[in-house]
């Protein structure tokens, strides 16, 4: 399921930071704060604010909905941040509060990630921005006018890729996107077809990324080579939308699973492999169990963000549900829901297990 799927469900944005205990992997869910959204147009600020640090805690998870139609977030630090979304809507995260930053566009943007003093926004009819200075510019890309531009990461100090898709928007091939040199190129690969949906990248290192895709391999990119990885599973109502890799040894993969199977919706890469995570099992036969009410209907599982700060512990946000019953947003620690996000929800970013924000 890809956001232009559910888009008429969600009619508010989902704008929340998670508070949790800690970043092992007995951390558990500890409070939400909400973001007022600006009201000069120029800067937000804190609902609640202890400190100039740090929000006050409160007692139990509230996630809320300020700002409309979001699609994802880069955290840059605790302090910095930068979100996209419909319209060529940026927000940036300054002074201790989110507030409107001046775009150059008015295409749906669709991902943003910033590394230093790189960064990139990439959208609609072929968008691709470039962060310079302090200022958002449109810079060429070589693919299609009409591709669907959905994710872009930035991989080492003047390099970056980019994803265009095909499957859902049917707008160009699918395509995959390099910049070096100060110029995009398009990647010629015969192991990735322009055919499936490209949903999302991870780069472990400068050399080592990961794409996902609407199919049962992924995609890695190795010291310049590009190879087509067998994933763990066949049935064709699975497949990869979310990704991070904690460094190239390390990595997670979160899934759309559209059978209403009891696999678990998460895959860990580890020992050169990709393999179900063993943690995620029982609560998501459990939640299918619970779902499914008498008669059957369309069960599902969308984890449409996943991240990890240690080794052997992740996050990951998304929804499930019986369609057209129930939809249930979600966040969970190692499989375990410890939140619940009124709204579904596109993505997540943070710089700690106890420093999380999610959009949606």
């Amino acid at each position: 399921m890809k956001r232009s799927e559910i888009g008429f469900i969600v009619s508010f944005a989902l704008l929340a930071i998670l508070a949790t205990s800690g970043a092992s992997g007995n951390a558990s869910a500890k409070s939400a704060v909400v973001v007022s959204p600006p009201t000069n147009g120029t800067s937000g600020k804190l609902a609640t604010s202890a400190s100039a640090n740090r929000p006050e805690v409160a007692q139990a998870p509230a996630w809320h909905n300020p700002y409309p139609d979001y699609n994802a977030i880069k955290m840059v630090s605790a302090t910095s941040g930068w979100i996209v979304g419909q319209g060529g809507d940026i927000k940036h995260l300054y002074n201790g509060g989110w507030g409107d930053y001046p775009s150059p566009v008015t295409n749906t943007l669709y991902a943003v990630d910033v590394n230093g003093s790189d960064g990139w926004a990439v959208g609609a009819n072929n968008t691709i921005l470039q962060l310079v200075g302090t200022d958002w510019q449109v810079v060429a890309s070589p693919a299609p006018l009409t591709t669907t531009l959905v994710d872009v990461k930035v991989a080492a100090p003047g390099e970056a890729w980019a994803l265009g898709d095909n499957q859902y928007y049917h707008d160009a091939p699918s395509v995959i996107l390099h910049y070096s040199g100060g110029a995009w190129s398009v990647v010629s690969t015969p192991v990735v077809p322009s055919s499936i949906s490209l949903n999302q990248m991870s780069c472990g290192s400068a050399t080592d990324c990961w794409v996902a895709g609407h199919s049962n391999s992924a995609y890695h990119y190795s010291s310049g080579n590009w190879s087509a990885v067998t994933l763990p599973f066949t049935n064709t109502s699975i497949y990869p939308i979310s990704i991070y890799m904690l460094n190239a040894n390390e990595g997670w993969m979160g899934l759309y699973d559209g059978g209403g199977g009891s696999n678990s919706t998460i895959l860990h890469y580890s020992g050169g492999q990709w393999q179900f995570a063993s943690l995620d099992s029982a609560s998501r036969s459990r939640q299918l169990a619970a779902d499914e009410p008498a008669g059957g209907c369309g069960s599902y599982t969308r984890v449409s963000g996943v991240i990890s700060f240690v080794s052997s512990d992740y996050y990951s946000t998304g929804d499930q549900g019986c369609m057209p019953l129930t939809q249930t947003p979600f966040f969970n620690h190692n499989g375990a829901q410890i939140g619940s996000p009124d709204n579904f929800v596109n993505g997540l970013s943070g710089v700690a297990a106890n420093d999380i924000w999610v959009v949606g």
